[in-house]
């Protein structure tokens, strides 16, 4: 069968042994898509199918154990689990017998982007996750009526009034727990880096965005960027996944685009 769909792939045999492939375990997909390592994961497969390419062509016969334990020595930033290792040896020896999946026209030919045949793609709106929404501004007049009638209803006696210094250590408290709790843990992930961008209200936001705790801080420079249409543009013209994350970011905070 490998050597008639070798022959022709495009027959019934070629169409039969795609079908036996062994399908990547969805724990190492969503590891590969959400850990972080994407870029070192691609570079990993890409080498991997080269190194395969190059042993099927002078005729080397592959030993799949042998291929995995030289990959990991190559990459031992990736890290994985058993099963997954079983899984990759046996993509390895379904290659073996199916070599045309790796040569022009082959689903891992030079070129093919090997994590999207896998089904992997890049989460990268994980690092924003978390990101809640800011509590909603009320108007000036609202906050007068309010404050009004809590002064009516809480204003203290004479014998209630505390003093200011044992309101210290609260109002500490306070701000220690904060707004903070709306953003991710720094430094948060980002499609690009903020020096990429030459209009200084991109380069603050997204400077703010990687780096800053501060909600109020962060909310100030999203207002900035998305009311300058030129640093929108940028935004927008970068790239498409650019573009995305800008706008899933800016809905995140809740900074209208329009």
């Amino acid at each position: 069968m490998a050597i008639q769909a070798n022959k022709f792939p495009n027959g019934p045999e070629a169409r039969e042994l795609a079908e036996m492939e062994p399908s990547m375990p969805e724990g190492l997909r969503e590891k590969i898509a959400k850990g972080g390592d994407f870029a070192l994961w691609e570079e990993g497969f890409r080498w991997l199918a080269a190194d395969l390419r190059r042993k099927l062509k002078k005729g080397t016969r592959l030993y799949p154990k042998r291929v995995l334990e030289q990959w990991l020595k190559a990459y031992p930033g990736l890290r994985m689990t058993p099963e997954e290792a079983d899984w990759l040896a046996a993509w390895v020896a379904y290659l073996g017998n199916f070599k045309s999946q790796l040569t022009a026209g082959g689903r891992y030919a030079p070129g093919e982007n090997i994590l999207g045949a896998f089904g992997v793609i890049e989460d990268i709106f994980e690092s924003i996750a978390a990101l809640d929404h800011p509590p909603a501004e009320r108007s000036s007049a609202e906050d007068r009526q309010t404050s009004a009638v809590l002064g009516q209803k809480t204003r203290p006696s004479q014998d209630d009034r505390v003093n200011p210094r044992d309101q210290v250590s609260e109002r500490q408290e306070s701000d220690i727990a904060g707004p903070n709790h709306n953003l991710p843990q720094t430094p948060r992930e980002m499609p690009f880096r903020f020096t990429e961008f030459s209009t200084p209200q991109a380069k603050d936001f997204w400077r703010k965005y990687w780096r800053s705790d501060d909600i109020e801080e962060l909310l100030d420079a999203g207002r900035t960027l998305a009311l300058d249409q030129k640093a929108r543009n940028e935004m927008e013209k970068h790239s498409p996944k650019a573009a995305q994350f800008f706008r899933v970011t800016m809905n995140k905070l809740g900074i209208p685009l329009s």
